[in-house]
């Protein structure tokens, strides 16, 4: 879900599909996908799509049967509150994105991208290496249950 999000970060995540600071990895074939037109996007391009996206109205993702154990996910999730915030409604001052919008299938790859060094690991993308470190401890179970928290906070 790309509504809700700050414009900032929405050209922030083009520009690194566009340079290849994320989707570039071969592990990481939904991002390829988004690689491939972002490479065909000009400023002016990327400008536009920002400003479409801004425009619509928020809703969050409509998720249905969220595995994991929220409550075992409180407790993971404090560290992630320092950036995104206890709603996890993100900082746009840290550059932080909301993450109680998005699709709990997208936050489980994210992360588990983050911590496998899918992502994060581009030279440049000083944001996603932080990502990196924050989530390499997390087993499989950790990052379910820390999604399942997260979209507690949006019922």
């Amino acid at each position: 879900v790309l509504t809700g999000m700050s414009s900032d970060y929405l050209r922030r995540q083009l520009e690194d599909f566009r340079s290849g600071r994320r989707g570039a990895n071969p592990k990481d074939t939904v991002g390829a996908e988004m690689h491939g037109i972002a490479r065909a996007m000009s400023d002016a391009g990327i400008e536009r799509a920002v400003t479409l996206i801004a425009s619509l109205p928020v809703r969050a993702a409509a998720d249905a049967n969220i595995p994991g154990d929220a409550v075992a996910g409180e407790p993971l999730y404090q560290q992630c509150s320092a950036c995104h915030g206890s709603d996890a409604a993100g900082n746009e001052a840290l550059s932080a994105p909301g993450l109680h919008y998005q699709q709990a299938s997208y936050l489980r790859r994210q992360l588990t991208h983050f911590r496998d060094g899918v992502r994060g690991s581009a030279d440049g993308d000083a944001l996603g290496q932080q990502m990196a470190a924050s989530s390499a401890g997390l087993s499989d179970d950790d990052i379910v249950n820390v999604v399942a928290y997260i979209k507690s906070l949006n019922r």
